[in-house]
């Protein structure tokens, strides 16, 4: 996925707010973010703050800073959003 898709999806679908490099999701708001990895998709959940650097970009998650290329990000899935502070779950409900 490319970067300018990424930033997208956090600035106007999400209504994250940008400062320079970083974008920060409204207080509530987590996304998991979607790695390419040698074996497969490698999740990293609970995200909501990204810092696009031009090589590097810096996911901020509720588990701590992951460092990754720019050309890593596959996918991105809304898990809680600030609206209805209702955690979003995959299945039936």
């Amino acid at each position: 996925m490319q970067m300018d898709t990424v930033i997208e999806i956090f600035t106007s679908e999400l209504k994250g707010t940008q400062d320079g490099q970083l974008i920060t999701l409204p207080h509530g708001t987590k996304v998991t973010i979607f790695l390419a990895a040698p074996a497969g998709v490698l999740p990293v959940t609970k995200v909501d703050r990204l810092q696009v650097g031009e090589k590097v970009v810096i996911l901020y998650s509720d588990e701590g800073r992951v460092f990754i290329g720019r050309e890593e990000v596959v996918a991105v899935r809304a898990d809680q959003e600030a609206d209805t502070r209702k955690e979003i779950k995959l299945g039936f409900s």
